[in-house]
């Protein structure tokens, strides 16, 4: 009761809710279901705006939009695999969020988070993700394949990034955590926080942001060369730039990052891309098979979303 009349005496903090609430509904209810749409390969890149892919990628094919079921990961597995079974479907993922939410949806879960975790850069690198793909696209022929890729998304991996930003793009405290280190340095900030503080300009984020899209394209494409079927190209949601992440209830503040049950255009828009094909799959289903992976701790589960920047 508490908790609701603080609520109630805080303008600001219930218009925030409310926005929420709405943004939850619309997103649930207006989102692209993605199992639903027609696919054999489904490619998502992490928090890739549609007017980032649409600028920078130039390959042969089709691009369309379609609005994501989430303006976040966490929200976009929910609403799209969550308490669902894909009897069909791999799932390769750099993105630990698949497995907390939806790890028992699938026919197989890849969990290269666990398996590829590259300690240096803070995050799965995308030669680890291709290799997984191609690894259970050559095991599974009969299955649709999805590869969560964590690019764009920061940590930002490319040499302008690091040389201008850092190694985890300003987030000290999360790569010592991630190397299973302890860190007493309180200074560390996700690289959303220091340019909204000034520490870092706006110019020298969208750079490394197109930079880490750049990095990724070619192995991209290179997956699309070489899987059989028709592959579509997606990302789960976008960033925002300095830029209200809601439309409802008059302006909202303008922010960074990705907040959930968001809807702003530049979050919730996201690229649909489908490459060139020759021929489609034949797709069965069958029972889950056993998957034989390392254990990892909840902790380490949490070190390695911080250091992604989710924490």
């Amino acid at each position: 009761m508490n908790k609701v009349k603080k609520v109630i005496d805080n303008p600001e903090k219930l218009l925030y809710k409310a926005r929420q609430h709405i943004g939850r509904v619309e997103n649930r209810v207006f989102g692209c279901d993605v199992m639903a749409e027609d696919w054999d390969n489904l490619l998502i890149l992490d928090a890739c705006r549609y007017d980032m892919f649409e600028r920078l990628v130039d390959f042969p094919g089709k691009l369309h939009s379609r609005r994501s079921a989430g303006s976040a990961t966490r929200e976009f597995i929910t609403n799209n695999f969550t308490g669902r079974t894909f009897l069909d479907t791999v799932y390769i993922t750099g993105n630990p969020f698949v497995s907390m939410d939806a790890g028992d949806s699938f026919h197989a879960l890849e969990e290269t988070w666990k398996t590829h975790w590259d300690e240096e850069h803070g995050t799965v690198l995308p030669e680890s993700i291709q290799e997984a793909t191609l690894e259970m696209a050559d095991r599974y022929p009969d299955k649709r394949i999805v590869a969560h890729f964590m690019q764009p998304h920061h940590p930002f991996i490319g040499p302008f990034a690091r040389e201008e930003i850092g190694t985890l793009s300003g987030n000290s405290h999360a790569r010592q955590r991630a190397l299973g280190k302890e860190s007493n340095d309180e200074t560390g900030q996700r690289v959303w926080f220091k340019v909204r503080n000034g520490e870092l300009s706006r110019t020298t984020l969208e750079r490394a942001y197109d930079e880490n899209l750049e990095i990724i394209l070619p192995i991209i494409k290179n997956l699309c060369e070489q899987l059989d079927g028709k592959t579509v190209i997606t990302s789960d949601h976008g960033n925002l730039l300095n830029e209200p992440a809601y439309r409802v209830l008059s302006a909202s503040p303008h922010r960074y990052s990705h907040p959930k049950f968001a809807t702003a255009e530049s979050l919730v828009t996201v690229p649909w891309f489908e490459y060139p094909f020759q021929s489609r799959r034949t797709i069965t289903s069958e029972p889950p098979t056993d998957q034989d992976h390392q254990d990892v701790t909840d902790d380490t589960i949490d070190e390695r979303l911080e250091a992604l920047g989710y924490k």
